[in-house]
């Protein structure tokens, strides 16, 4: 009786662990899909990163300033053409 429950709880772990693997899988493949926009949006545009880190309590929160510099310049380069 007692190697069927250890058999059942193994039963469980692997298909915990399996349920686990193909999530994180899964996950892998919505962030490359993410990283891949991203890079495109950042290869479009002229964007400046700024970040920050944040120690509070123990925990590191990070605050990321994007700052898109494109428009920037080219409205730079109108008021230096007025001038």
């Amino acid at each position: 009786m007692i190697m069927l429950v250890d058999t059942y709880i193994l039963i469980i772990y692997y298909y915990f662990f399996l349920f686990l693997y193909i999530y994180m899988e899964e996950l892998q493949k919505r962030i490359d899909v993410f990283n891949k926009e991203l890079q495109k949006l950042l290869d479009e545009h002229d964007f400046r990163i700024a970040s920050e880190a944040l120690i509070i309590d123990g925990l590191i929160k990070t605050k990321v300033v994007v700052v898109d510099q494109t428009n920037y310049a080219e409205k730079k380069e109108t008021e230096e053409v007025k001038k």
